[in-house]
């Protein structure tokens, strides 16, 4: 299971997008951007819990 779907079972997240991107001095790096949709207060802990405990 990917953190995506980790993340999407916490019933306070309603919707998750990403967008991978490559560095432009390193096209090999690449990083990810996340925006998380809740309905309600999502804690700091309760995220990093959710994508295994980064």
């Amino acid at each position: 299971m990917n953190w995506s779907y980790r993340l999407l079972e916490n019933n306070k997240v309603d919707k998750v997008f990403y967008v991978v991107e490559r560095d432009k001095g390193d096209w090999t790096n690449k990083h990810v951007h996340m925006l998380i949709e809740t309905n309600r207060d999502l804690s700091y802990k309760e995220t990093r819990i959710a994508l295994g405990n980064i």
